[in-house]
């Protein structure tokens, strides 16, 4: 099915994604606003971490897609699938431990904690993990169990803490980096929003 998104038009999305985007803890972001409390003065800034987060997974696959293009070689098919949806599945999920009022709200949490860490106990703890899971053992049923894809893998690889694959420090690249797919999206949403309140005033 597709998403239609204001930034980025139609966004494809998978069967097995959609069921992550339709769980309580993914619709949980259509009501914490990109912009913390700013709707609050600018009725136009309320673009929120759900979009964000679709709009973050579909820039990463492309990215992905454009560098494989330009460097032949670099994967097979199979793996080229594998590593892309172990890519996908990060950037989709990679916001779900934020707060209300966003980053905003981070100085109330408990000493030491970071909406990262928010982020991989409901991964790794509510239907996020079935879904993973699922998607995982279809791949491993279909490609070998080398193509596995569970939710301790995701976590690790976004967390830097897998290192047992190069491709998996490629990977993290795409969403931590000077100018990563997370920070492309929400510059081009942040700044759609100004646009749309300039032609207000």
């Amino acid at each position: 099915m597709y998403f239609r998104d204001p930034i980025h038009g139609f966004i494809e999305v998978c069967p097995w994604e959609r069921k992550i985007i339709d769980s309580k803890p993914f619709q949980r972001l259509r009501h914490i606003k990109q912009l913390s409390l700013t709707y609050l003065i600018y009725h136009g800034a309320e673009h929120t971490r759900f979009g964000h987060s679709i709009g973050v997974m579909h820039l990463a696959s492309k990215a992905f897609q454009a560098v494989v293009k330009n460097k032949k070689g670099l994967f097979n098919s199979v793996q080229k699938k594998w590593y892309e949806q172990i890519l996908r599945l990060i950037a989709l999920v990679h916001d779900l431990g934020h707060a209300p009022f966003s980053h905003g709200s981070e100085e109330v949490f408990p000493k030491g904690l970071k909406h990262e860490d928010f982020t991989e106990k409901i991964i790794m703890k509510t239907e996020i993990a079935d879904y993973i899971n699922e998607i995982g053992k279809g791949f491993a049923q279909k490609y070998g169990k080398d193509y596995s894809i569970t939710p301790e893998l995701v976590c690790s690889v976004y967390q830097g803490k897998n290192i047992s694959d190069p491709h998996f420090i490629f990977l993290r690249k795409f969403l931590d980096s000077e100018m990563d797919c997370d920070k492309m999206d929400y510059l081009l949403r942040d700044s759609y929003v100004i646009r749309k309140l300039k032609d207000m005033i």
